[in-house]
């Protein structure tokens, strides 16, 4: 009953072999109870069913006469390990999926507890970071004022969210520990009288490991403190992996998980997901990466921003490289086209991100570069110190000893301060945090797009995020094996270190190199894609050559390379989303531009872009990585080069680079290649979302395809042309020129009107029930594009038909519109043009039926009402349906009555139809403004909340330059009586907004 080592290492022992056996999301795990048949066996169940990645679905089978809840408290026999599915932390996931035994059918349902993080008061010195999971606000705080007072700030919340009794477990790699911030914040702890645990573990994704975490001791002191009553408090100090691990720990224990990231990669990438995962090691060697895991959300993320004055070169690049991951599948998220790739995707508007603000810190990012450069030195005596003091710790030193080398430490670190805030000159300390702000923005903006309502356990659209970690995880666990050879056999291997996100950034160019052997991209679109990468690789970061000399040193060919990968990627954890042949994998592929994915043409793939990929396809861009293909640099130069080029910018080897001396030794003095490169880079893209023709006809971005199930983002009909040799301007896309002073960290996210409710006292807010306390922001504004006709449509009917078809948003789940139905307004040539465009959709195939609006008095009440379902009644019976398309034409009056007749056909067929509005009109007519009809009886108001955001109509097309119309909901003030004793409330909610109902 107490062999807390003995359960550990069963939940792994087993998991693990079902992972080696094949067991993926689609698996069923049957548990078979013994004749006990108590909840300790439902928690063993539960447990080994949440730790293979992504979870197996469990079947637990009783024999037992008497029910046992399996979502109430679920303890192992040790007591240590627990599975509660109220804890909101677990975000209600089931322990189980079913109970097979001798009694009668029954359902166990439960609601979660309120979710209470710790949210600080804001102060001068911190900047929150606006974030949720799951609709569950997750506190993210970056303190900008001095190190030594954000570790006491930090404290201070521990206890007094917590309580003085808490028990913390302050965890931290050897690095972090030899840096004093696991230390130091385990004082300040103490110094509260929260007294704790502090456990230093290895360092390193080989080390993201079962055994690696679960020391005996460790897991001897969450148990006593459990046994004593104290609220055991996990604080993990460190890298991502660090945050993954301990989140394991604290979700197999139930404790309440706090993160204290010290890696760019850790604040904006590991805590904004609430997977938390070990790795598949065997012998040192990385089998699979995160594939034994669960869903685990921490009541506080809290950043100390100098700490990122200790980072190092590779960390930088790792926090690059996932960056560039995220640019490549998401693009320009806040431009107006980036809100159709994304319109169906709840949260994309609240949270939406610019990429390309990342591509312009480029020179901020290599002066930071540059600083941990020349500071190496300072940071390694700060690291040999910190070393030192561990060994005088364990080793029987005085206090005299251990104080002596406590200030030594402190005074290095407190240099290294002093280098970058006052030997740095300012114009770098400010592009330093600008690169800093931007790209914590950024990534913390695109994944709560994702996660914050749509899929926050990242099983769907989430899966995104996991562009080119297919062969990244690959190649990052087989050269993990390599650096422990390495380090065996006494080969220093740090030239050939890659951290996760600079795998991750290689992967990406890889991604790139099979899409283009595929036909998915090329030309513009291929140059974009791979310069996202290339454009912060003048130091090599992403290059491959130094990997290549490991492998020469220790006798690993090509060939072992390529299979050791490929090994890897066969137990990757996105397989069982589609059907896999022999021989192939699940990936993703870019196509067009930044923001396109290949789909599958699996129809039934649960996922449309996870795709099929062929090793043969791997095994190339993984050969040709070897062979140093893909070190490249983006460059503003007239050095010829083997890669597509548009304007001044180049896809420059490095050997190329070097031997003509260009960037060979960079300094802070260098010229600025970066910004010339970044700002040719970002009018490149700008043109790919607004690409010209030879003939300067405008190509608008396709948006048939956005609102499939899964896939969001749109085609490209037709390749940028630009063949300027010169650098093209940048048009303005909404990043201004002269940027603002940066911060570390700066609060981002427009924050919507707050109700009533929210404003509530702390007090009141703790009575409510969790019912109340989820957002009020789920509800999308409601957004309309103007398409400017192009001139063939303008000269041809078939041709505007086709472009109706084209752009006209789908309605979610359809991949093409099911019938056309032509509705004309009450003048001739509205009635003319529709038969001619009712004759053209019958050419191009297309079932399509003919309306005409009656010519009615002003005052004709009863004929609009007639003419309302009298149309749209004939288009039911014609075969309307969600997935048609309403084209209404327009007269030459063309108000806003007209669009109020065209809203309201749109909307009477139930769940409704696209409608295209054909204007003729030579002045823009809100559509999200207020319409009525001529009789000013019928009307159409998107601002008003009472219609959720559901937009009039879908598109408007006409002879005016594109636009996009946007405009917000006005607040929701329904009648909600201050209650009496006669009235009981019933609580309830539609999308969000509170429905008062009383009896």
């Amino acid at each position: 009953q107490d062999d807390l080592d003995g359960e550990y290492e069963a939940f792994f022992g087993i998991t693990s072999d079902m992972i080696l056996n094949g067991a993926d999301r689609a698996s069923l795990l049957v548990f078979i109870a013994g004749g006990a048949d108590g909840g300790e066996q439902v928690a063993i169940a539960a447990i080994l069913g949440m730790l293979p990645f992504r979870g197996v679905q469990v079947a637990f089978l009783s024999r037992g006469r008497e029910y046992i809840d399996p979502l109430g408290m679920l303890q192992t026999a040790s007591g240590l390990f627990e599975y509660n599915a109220e804890q909101p932390e677990r975000m209600g996931r089931r322990p189980v999926a079913a109970v097979f035994g001798p009694l009668p059918d029954r359902v166990f349902s439960r609601p979660m507890a309120p979710w209470l993080p710790l949210k600080p008061e804001p102060i001068a010195e911190e900047k929150p970071a606006p974030f949720k999971i799951g609709a569950m606000e997750l506190p993210m705080v970056t303190y900008e004022g001095r190190y030594r007072a954000g570790v006491d700030r930090l404290a201070g919340l521990l206890k007094g969210h917590f309580g003085a009794s808490h028990f913390p477990v302050v965890a931290v790699g050897e690095t972090g520990d030899a840096l004093g911030y696991g230390s130091d914040i385990h004082a300040a702890l103490a110094s509260e009288n929260c007294m704790g645990y502090y456990f230093v573990h290895s360092s390193g994704e080989s080390y993201k490991r079962a055994d690696a975490y679960g020391k005996p001791e460790l897991l001897a002191a969450i148990a006593k403190a459990k046994r004593a009553g104290r609220r055991v408090v996990v604080v993990a100090v460190g890298g991502g992996v660090n945050g993954n691990a301990m989140g394991m720990i604290a979700a197999l224990t139930g404790s309440d998980f706090v993160e204290v990231p010290t890696t760019l990669m850790h604040y904006n990438d590991a805590t904004t997901s609430a997977k938390k995962a070990f790795s598949l090691v065997v012998n040192g060697q990385i089998l699979s990466k995160n594939i034994l895991g669960t869903f685990y959300l921490p009541q506080l993320v809290f950043c100390i921003s100098e700490v990122f004055l200790s980072l190092s070169s590779c960390s930088v690049h790792a926090a690059v490289g996932e960056a560039a991951k995220t640019m490549s599948m998401l693009g320009k998220a806040s431009s107006a086209q980036g809100h159709l790739d994304f319109h169906n995707i709840l949260g994309a508007s609240e949270f939406a991100s610019d990429f390309t603000r990342v591509i312009h810190t480029a020179p901020g990012f290599e002066e930071l570069i540059l600083f941990l450069q020349e500071t190496l030195k300072l940071k390694d005596a700060v690291i040999a110190t910190g070393r030192a003091l561990r060994d005088a710790r364990g080793g029987g030193a005085t206090a005299i000893e251990i104080a002596a080398l406590e200030q030594q430490r402190q005074s290095l670190l407190e240099k290294l301060r002093r280098e970058f805030h006052q030997e740095l000159s300012e114009e770098a300390r400010h592009q330093v945090m600008e690169f800093l702000t931007v790209i914590n923005e950024e990534v913390i903006r695109a994944k709560a797009m994702f996660l914050a309502y749509s899929d926050p356990f990242e099983k769907y659209r989430a899966l995104l995020f996991e562009y080119a970690h297919t062969l990244g995880h690959g190649v990052e666990a087989f050269m993990n094996g390599l650096y422990q050879r390495a380090g065996a056999a006494g080969i220093d291997y740090s030239e050939a270190f890659r951290l996760h996100g600079q795998c991750v950034g290689m992967a990406v160019t890889w991604a790139g190199e099979m899409s283009r052997e595929l036909g998915h991209l090329e030309g513009s679109g291929y140059l974009v894609h791979q310069s996202l990468v290339y454009l912060f690789n003048r130091f090599g970061g992403f290059d491959f050559l130094p990997l290549r000399k490991l492998c020469d040193e220790l006798d690993v060919s090509k060939e072992e390379f390529c299979e050791g990968v490929l090994r890897v990627v066969r137990r990757d954890n996105k397989r069982g989303y589609c059907r896999c042949a022999d021989g192939s994998s699940v990936d993703q592929l870019v196509r067009d531009r930044p923001g396109c994915l290949v789909r599958s043409a699996d129809p039934s793939a649960e996922l449309r872009y996870l795709v099929e990929v062929s090793e043969d396809s791997q095994r190339r861009v993984l050969e040709k990585a070897f062979d140093g293909e893909y070190d490249r640099v983006l460059m503003c130069s007239p050095i010829p080069s083997h890669v597509d080029a548009a304007g001044t910018l180049s896809l420059i080897h490095r050997g190329d680079m070097l031997s003509c001396g260009s960037g060979a030794h960079l300094t802070h003095d260098s010229p600025p290649c970066a910004a010339q490169s970044a700002n040719a880079l970002d009018a490149l893209i700008c043109s790919l979302y607004e690409a010209t023709n030879a003939d300067g006809r405008k190509v608008r971005v396709r948006t048939a395809d956005l609102s499939t199930p899964d896939f969001t983002s749109a085609d490209l009909s037709e390749e940028s042309s630009s063949t300027s040799s010169s650098p093209p301007t940048p048009p303005d896309h909404g990043v201004p020129t002269r940027r603002p002073k940066a911060a570390w960290c700066s609060t981002f996210s427009k924050q919507l009107p707050r109700s009533g409710e929210e404003q509530a006292s702390s007090e009141s807010v703790l009575r409510e029930s969790a019912f109340l306390q989820r957002p009020d922001a789920v509800l999308e504004e409601p957004s309309i594009p103007y398409f400017h006709l192009s001139e063939s449509s303008e000269t041809s009917s078939c041709m505007l038909v086709r472009e109706l078809l084209q752009k006209t948003p789908l309605p979610k789940g359809a991949d093409a519109f099911s019938s056309l139905h032509i509705v004309s307004a009450a003048e001739a040539t509205a009635a003319s043009e529709a038969r001619i465009l009712f004759q053209s959709a019958q050419d191009v195939g297309k079932k399509a039926s003919l309306y005409s609006w009656p010519a009615l008095r002003q005052d004709d009440l009863d004929g609009e009402y007639e003419a309302f379902f009298g149309i749209t009644s004939d288009m039911i019976l014609n075969g309307a349906d969600r997935a048609s398309l309403l084209v209404f034409i327009a007269g030459g009056a063309d108000g806003g009555e007209q669009v109020a007749i065209a809203a309201i056909l749109g909307m009477l067929p139930f769940r409704g139809v696209q409608v295209a509005f054909l204007s003729r009109g030579r002045e823009y007519i809100d559509p999200l403004g207020m319409l009525q009809t001529a009789s000013g009886l019928f009307e159409y108001n998107a601002e008003q909340p009472e219609r959720m955001g559901r937009r009039p109509v879908a598109a408007v097309f006409g002879p005016l330059p594109d636009r996009v119309f946007s405009r917000p909901m006005a607040p929701w003030l329904p009648l909600k009586p201050e209650p009496i004793a006669e009235e009981k409330p019933a609580p309830f909610k539609i999308g969000a907004m509170e429905l008062p109902m009383v009896t």
